[in-house]
């Protein structure tokens, strides 16, 4: 390289480094003026100072155009339909920052209103908005409501004593909020009857908009009860799972539920008139049916509870003089002992099984209907092939006893009349069917006695009624699935027998292992009900897989009513019930008690009097088809909406059982006395 080059190469990065040095002193010089004027540009822009030399606009209208957020609504508080949304969030913040109780405080510069201004990223200026949405939180208002709603109306006193009492004797949250509401309504009633005017309640209102000022006053919403709860220093807490399935569509149990969704949901079709349907059933040797058609039958098992059944224990502070009444733990109430359930390590339980179907009305629509449930508590479900094997046991048990009955009963190698051809022969005791059972009691073929557990099902000799008592009292007690099939269908026939469908309805029942087992089939199969009887894979539906071929997949819930959720509806109404009828006697037969199989099971049997109701049936039963459609859009696989055994839905009114009319009595005169107890400490109290 050439000298001359080589001083020009020194020169050019000569200049460079000199430029690069003028930019970072431009660079530098920038800083110190926004400093200087307070303008970083960084931090929280709701704070930062507007500046004297930068843009003319406030920090937050030019964060909104950086951002390109929508204009916040300082006067509603709220963007454009996202009112509620607003107010809910300002409530979350408030509750995060502990609920301070200085209102007074709440404006100042580190308040609470101001706090909850910048975690939102809004002006300061909504503070005083802010502070209206905390006033509701403290008043217990419910603030997802808008806010034009009238907010005079507030829990009184002996509102607030029912509340207490409800969540304390077990009530839900949802069941207080009803007898809380229906409550007010009724004295709001009463003062109308009486010729006076409520106040908030404008006069001269016709009868109508009379009865919808009264609802719309003595409305009370959940969240307004647990608010309000809270505040008189309510302490709940609790006593949660996973339903089983996968989402892999590949496994064999999504394919073979795939394969009887649509099997299924053709039936359905073609039930319903659908030619496209109707072919392919017949082609495919498929039965059609409809909804009305099928009577559907789940087992539900319920333990024996050892204390207060409600999951939640709710607590409210006392006076130590007088644990009926209530005093805040700021004036000295104290917490009255925590009542925790008795735990064992075996729990007996009640064993039901349940059935539902409905009726098409003539003038359109359904109705549902409960069918008498089958009652094997403390027994074990046998099939048909292990209730024979103990049939066999028991005759040889008593073939060399000597004692008892068995005394003075013929001996196994007695000769007695036995069954042959055409009459009897002379035979011994030990070539009968039912040993010295047979010989002992050689009554003729009888139906089971009317009012028993025996009154449905099939008539049989007496011997096999006796051995059918020892099997089912005796050690290791069980029961044959054949008898809850009997069961099921002498209430089948009397259901149906004022519908199209006497002759040719359809059991719905779950993928119990018992019911599907080889003998078990054949005895239904003996009583009329082929594969074309209930619901089942048919025709060549799962044909190449031994444990679904000619039966149903099991765990879906989705696919039984009674699982989803009229089970959860039932639970529901027993809790409601055992916590209405807390106050009674022990030994009221009123009372719904919890404290052993015999008491749940009598319990759950009169429940189920009233729940599910008959809407509720109609509903599940016709989500059927919702449930298939969804089966098949997810290829077999678990359905996440529809994956529930539990879950439950508000009732705006309960339904009153009459064994719990008195208790409801009861219950109103003490929440009477309560309500006076209040209103006579609040006069105190000023």
């Amino acid at each position: 390289m050439s000298t001359r080059a080589s001083v020009i190469g020194d020169e050019l990065i000569a200049e460079q480094g000199a430029e690069r040095k003028r930019r970072q002193a431009a660079q530098l010089a920038e800083a110190r003026k926004k400093k200087k004027r307070g303008g970083s540009g960084h931090g929280d822009v709701t704070k930062a100072k507007q500046g004297t030399q930068g843009s003319e606009k406030p920090a937050e209208e030019r964060r909104i155009a950086r951002e390109k957020l929508q204009k916040f609504d300082k006067e509603n508080l709220q963007y454009p339909g996202e009112q509620a949304e607003r107010r809910t969030v300002v409530r979350w913040f408030f509750r995060a920052m502990g609920e301070p109780d200085d209102r007074a405080a709440w404006m100042g510069q580190r308040g609470a209103a101001v706090e909850i201004c910048n975690r939102m990223g809004i002006d300061n200026s909504c503070a005083d908005n802010i502070r209206k949405v905390l006033q509701d939180v403290v008043d217990g208002v419910d603030v997802r409501e808008p806010p034009s709603r009238d907010r005079a109306i507030k829990l009184s006193d002996g509102d607030c004593a029912v509340v207490r009492d409800c969540l304390k004797s077990g009530f839900g949250l949802s069941q207080a909020t009803t007898q809380v509401t229906a409550r007010r309504l009724k004295k709001l009633e009463k003062e109308v009857k009486d010729g006076l005017i409520p106040e908030g309640c404008e006069a001269g209102l016709g009868e109508d908009a009379m009865a919808e000022r009264l609802e719309e006053m003595a409305s009370v919403s959940k969240e307004w009860v647990r608010v309000i709860s809270q505040r008189m220093d309510g302490d709940v807490h609790r006593r949660q799972t996973k339903k089983s399935g996968t989402t892999d569509t590949s496994v064999a149990w999504a394919v073979a539920s795939l394969a009887q969704a649509e099997q299924q949901l053709c039936q359905l079709k073609a039930g319903a008139g659908d030619s496209t349907s109707i072919r392919r059933c017949k082609n495919e040797g498929w039965t059609p049916f409809t909804l009305q058609q099928v009577f559907f039958w789940d087992e539900r098992h319920r333990k024996v509870c050892l204390g207060c059944l409600s999951s939640y224990e709710w607590r409210f502070p006392v006076d130590p003089n007088d644990p009926e009444c209530y005093l805040p733990l700021s004036e000295g109430g104290v917490m009255p002992k925590e009542m925790p359930r008795t735990s064992a390590k075996y729990l007996s339980e009640a064993r039901k099984s349940f059935g539902v179907m409905m009726k098409a009305l003539e003038g359109g629509g359904f109705e549902g209907h409960r069918a008498k449930p089958f009652d094997y508590t403390s027994r074990k479900m046998l099939s048909l092939k292990e209730y024979r094997k103990r049939i066999v046991a028991e005759v040889q048990r008593v073939a060399n006893l000597k004692g008892g009955i068995w005394k003075s009963a013929p001996k196994k190698n007695d000769r007695v009349k036995t069954p042959w051809i055409g009459g009897h022969r002379l035979g011994r005791v030990k070539e009968l069917r039912g040993g010295r059972y047979e010989a002992l009691y050689p009554g003729p073929v009888r139906a089971g006695e009317a009012g028993t557990e025996e009154e449905f099902l099939k008539p049989r000799p007496e011997w096999e009624w006796q051995i059918r008592k020892v099997i089912a009292h005796g050690n290791s007690p069980g029961i044959s699935v054949c008898d809850m099939m009997d069961h099921i269908i002498a209430e089948g026939n009397r259901l149906f027998r004022d519908t199209p469908y006497k002759d040719s309805w359809i059991i719905g029942h779950d993928a119990l292992s018992v019911w599907w087992e080889k003998e078990s089939l054949a005895y239904l199969h003996a009583q009329g009900f082929g594969p074309g009887r209930y619901l089942c894979a048919q025709g060549k539906t799962n044909a190449d897989n031994r444990y679904y071929k000619g039966s149903l997949v099991g765990n879906r819930p989705e696919l039984m009513p009674l699982d989803s959720n009229l089970n959860a509806d039932h639970e529901y109404g027993l809790m409601w019930n055992v916590a209405v009828t807390s106050d009674l006697h022990k030994d009221d037969p009123k009372k719904f008690k919890m404290g052993t199989p015999s008491e749940v099971s009598d319990a759950m049997d009169r429940t189920w009097d009233i729940f599910p109701t008959q809407d509720r049936i109609v509903q599940d039963i016709l989500r059927f088809r919702d449930a298939l459609e969804a089966i098949i859009k997810h290829k077999g696989a678990v359905v996440p909406e529809m994956n529930n055994r539990k879950g439950r839905r508000a009732l705006k009114a309960m339904p009153i059982h009459p064994d719990c009319e008195d208790a409801m009595a009861e219950r109103e005169i003490k929440w009477e006395r309560l309500e006076a107890a209040a209103a006579a400490t609040a006069t105190e109290s000023e």
